[in-house]
């Protein structure tokens, strides 16, 4: 699969149904998980590769959950799935959290051909 798009491996088959590549790969439970490097090691792909696969088929409806110890599963339960429901909305929290900060800056900066401290930039 090398010199291809690795990222691009959500595919539609002939039915019109979405066919999954890392999905079908991952264990049941959190303490079943599959490493990172396994994974970039069966699919022949990058860390950057393989995020960008898994962000995909996520967003395709595959529920790959992770774990903080950079492996990869299927939920066996709700408590795990939950979990990472969890873990993903405080994520999302500090990603707008920061976003608002910028576009606070931003705002501030309108008109303005650079951004200096004296234009608010660490609370100043």
């Amino acid at each position: 699969m090398r010199g291809k798009n690795k990222s691009n491996r959500v595919h539609i088959n002939e039915g019109g149904n979405l066919t999954f590549v890392i999905e079908p790969l991952l264990p049941l439970g959190k303490e079943n998980a599959i490493s990172t490097k396994a994974l970039m090691q069966a699919l022949q792909c990058s860390e950057r590769e393989l995020r960008a696969i898994v962000s995909r088929e996520r967003q395709n409806g595959a529920i790959i959950c992770s774990a903080a110890t950079g492996g990869y599963f299927k939920p066996s339960t709700r408590k795990e799935l939950k979990d990472f429901c969890e873990n993903l909305e405080s994520q999302a929290i500090t990603i707008l959290r920061t976003l608002r900060s910028a576009r606070k800056i931003l705002k501030e900066t309108e008109g303005q051909l650079s951004i200096s401290r004296e234009s608010g930039i660490n609370g100043e």
